[in-house]
């Protein structure tokens, strides 16, 4: 580890092999997160722009990998707040002006998560909506529920573990 950390006097040597070897892991992680090739490989070019001066302040035996992650966990919700925090867009293709699907989504993808969402319990489901398309937290939604945060949590575990099955079953994601 100590040789992703060997850098020459303006520290370049370093992020150029961390670059090297770990741009396809956070160019992935936000190719996940995002759907979109190009803003996940934007995102990746960002975060190796930040990372340079914290690999120069960080522990030269640490591991690098947990650190890029970290910078690039931090670069995704800043592009999250810039973008603005809520979807402008419908997951439902009736609902969308043109009558396509929104371009962020594949049509099989975006089909999928919809009918899983829709299938859920009414209050998994309600749950979901709250925390991953309105952006509440989990306090927030128990107030709105008449519920305590621990048993909002756990429907919103167990509505996570009954959507990843359908989209295992529709083929969306590997088992």
């Amino acid at each position: 580890m100590t040789a992703l950390r060997e850098r020459a006097p303006k520290g370049q040597d370093g992020v150029d092999t961390a670059y090297r070897r770990h741009s396809g892991n956070v160019r992935a992680f936000f190719l996940r997160r995002t759907g979109d090739r190009e803003r996940a490989e934007d995102l990746t070019q960002e975060v190796f722009l930040h990372a340079a001066s914290a690999l120069a302040a960080s522990d030269p035996d640490g591991p690098t990998l947990p650190l890029l992650y970290t910078v690039a966990r931090r670069r995704f919700i800043d592009d999250l707040r810039a973008r603005g925090r809520y979807p402008t867009e419908s997951l439902d293709p009736s609902l969308h002006p043109s009558g396509d699907p929104p371009p962020e989504y594949g049509g099989m993808l975006r089909e999928a998560i919809a009918a899983g969402i829709a299938a859920l319990p009414e209050g998994q489901r309600e749950v979901v909506v709250l925390k991953l398309l309105q952006g509440h937290s989990f306090r927030h939604i128990g107030e709105a529920l008449a519920s305590n945060e621990n048993a909002v949590k756990m429907q919103f575990s167990r509505a996570l573990k009954t959507l990843r099955e359908h989209l295992r079953d529709a083929g969306v994601v590997e088992p």
